[in-house]
């Protein structure tokens, strides 16, 4: 089930930065995430509502309690002060975060569309 999967998100990624004693300024290898999450979207794991949804819960959790984090990294890369960072992109991505989980069964239902004429039989 999916639950026994381990998720990929941006906690894990800062989770494995934390693991491997990096800093923003030492990169470290993404490789081995990047082939746990094609592994998964090849195992069709990405499809399923609980998937997508604790993914969803998995930023949300990580904007609350990182976003202080989140604020520095935007003033030393892109010169803001922490307000605006937080204001202009920790509050923008909550809300789309909870826009998303509330309207992410809606948005997952089938959606029948017509073929265009010049495509048929399609």
């Amino acid at each position: 089930t999916w639950g026994n999967i381990q998720m990929t998100t941006a906690v894990g990624i800062a989770n494995t930065r934390e693991q491997s004693n990096t800093s923003l300024t030492n990169p470290i290898n993404y490789n081995p995430i990047f082939d746990e999450l094609k592994s998964n979207f090849s195992k069709r794991v990405t499809v399923d509502y609980n998937w997508r949804l604790a993914q969803l819960k998995q930023i949300e959790k990580m904007m609350v309690e990182r976003h202080e984090e989140v604020s520095r990294a935007i003033m030393i890369d892109l010169a803001r002060p922490p307000a605006q960072a937080f204001l202009g992109d920790v509050a923008t991505i909550l809300d789309e975060c909870r826009f998303a989980i509330k309207n992410l069964r809606s948005w997952m239902k089938p959606n029948s569309v017509s073929t265009p004429i010049t495509l048929q039989p399609g």
